[in-house]
């Protein structure tokens, strides 16, 4: 009976991957309309007339960046769920990318309170940088919807077997029920909406032999702590030249998940 279940879920996770990719597929397309139609009709309408064909664009541009997002949370779960999400190797400057991530969000909240800190020296390790992204990602996107208008400090540290982010928020704090199970999924009743990012955060640094936590800190705030282990050769860490996401994939997904904070 078990076996049985466990392939019927398996079939459904199948199913919402081809969903998933489905999604995809008009989004780009949409896209890539709205690109040619800004190119080659509104850029030759009068400058007055320009501005006010900006505003549907962009209406649609946000409407699909979210429509993105979506897609990329089903993929994440329906294939962690069916063992085909794995971590690709390799040496991932991941201080570049807390510093380049940390623009994107200050962007967001046009320059307010996100803190980041990093060592002067690049901190490159061997990790997936999709996944080492997408949690970064996430932690900012849930602690900026924790306290929109309060403080966020983003933390890289090196230790001798590990490196430490932290990503911690001046807001209220996690309630006694969320602090019980933290990266569980939360349905919102409000809009019947639900919020994914601490789960697949979660799920990612399984997936990547880290660990992540939540606590609320003395003063207030929430603290979420991501502890990636080293592996070392020799003494000494296994290196190559850094790498980091084809920038136009990477630009897509920092787009999505900063969209839910630009205004339409």
């Amino acid at each position: 009976m078990k076996a049985e279940q466990n392939k019927e879920l398996y079939h459904q996770m199948k199913m919402v991957t081809a969903v998933a990719y489905d999604l995809r597929d008009p989004a780009t397309v949409i896209l890539m309309a709205k690109d040619a139609l800004e190119k080659l009709v509104i850029a030759q309408l009068p400058e007055k007339d320009q501005k006010k064909a900006q505003g549907p664009l962009r209406y649609i541009e946000k409407s699909v960046n979210r429509l993105e997002r979506i897609s990329m949370n089903l993929l994440d779960i329906s294939r962690s769920s069916t063992g085909e999400l794995k971590p690709h190797w390799e040496s991932v400057c991941i201080s570049a990318a807390c510093k380049e991530l940390c623009e994107e969000a200050r962007a967001m909240r046009q320059g307010k309170n996100i803190v980041c800190s990093v060592p002067k020296h690049p901190v490159v390790i061997q990790t997936d940088c999709y996944f080492f992204d997408r949690i970064l990602l996430n932690l900012l996107s849930n602690a900026m919807t924790a306290c929109p208008e309060g403080k966020i400090w983003v933390e890289l540290k090196e230790y001798s077997n590990e490196v430490v982010l932290v990503v911690k928020d001046s807001g209220p704090g996690l309630d006694a029920h969320r602090l019980q199970s933290p990266f569980a999924p939360v349905y919102r009743t409000e809009d019947s909406s639900m919020r994914l990012g601490l789960y697949i955060s979660d799920l990612l640094a399984k997936q990547m032999y880290a660990t992540l936590s939540a606590e609320n800190m003395p003063k207030g705030g929430a603290r979420f702590v991501l502890r990636i282990p080293v592996e070392e050769q020799g003494g000494q860490q296994a290196f190559c030249a850094p790498v980091r996401q084809e920038q136009q994939t990477r630009k897509r997904y920092v787009e999505a998940e900063f969209s839910l904070f630009d205004p339409m």
